[in-house]
């Protein structure tokens, strides 16, 4: 969601799909959430797009491919060697996503549009791959937890390792 500036957005995300990725789970097992690069591909996915589902989903939006981020946003970020710098720079990445696809992306209602989540697993993605080659740096505040109990309360010193948690990406 834009806007959304914290010290806890990376850690905070990452247990939000976790705990949407574990829910789906429970009714077919072998899902997962695929993640959408946007550098790589800058179009919508097509199975995301279809005008039927949209209306049927009751999600609008209004794509505005300009505002996506380019390689040289994304490897600011990544450039960075502290996380707080890293996370804040991937969060604005973040944030132009969700203005470019527009519509409940550019609102608190984002999550209602499934793209939302494709989106946010390349974000966290991408905080992962930073993650393997800084494999020192992490947030100051490991020992808080994530808020709000009970819908998210871990501390973010509890997800910082995806192996951990269960997944990898390639």
């Amino acid at each position: 969601m834009p806007g959304m500036l914290g010290r806890n957005f990376l850690a905070w995300h990452r247990q939000y799909l976790l705990q949407f990725e574990g829910r789906l789970q429970e009714v077919d097992p072998s899902v997962t959430i695929p993640y959408w690069n946007w550098i790589a591909d800058p179009r919508l996915p097509s199975p995301l797009n279809r005008p039927a589902l949209l209306r049927r989903w009751g999600v609008r939006r209004r794509w505005q491919r300009d505002f996506l981020p380019t390689r040289a946003d994304v490897n600011a970020a990544s450039g960075r060697d502290r996380f707080a710098p890293f996370q804040r720079l991937l969060e604005q990445v973040h944030n132009n996503v969700h203005l470019a696809v527009g519509g409940e992306m550019g609102t608190s209602t984002s999550p209602a549009d499934p793209i939302f989540w494709l989106h946010h697993a390349n974000v966290d993605r991408l905080w992962a791959l930073w993650q393997r080659r800084h494999p020192r740096a992490r947030p100051r505040n490991g020992s808080e937890r994530l808020k709000p109990a009970p819908l998210i309360d871990v501390t973010v010193s509890g997800v910082l390792d995806v192996g951990r948690l269960g997944y990898r990406y390639a």
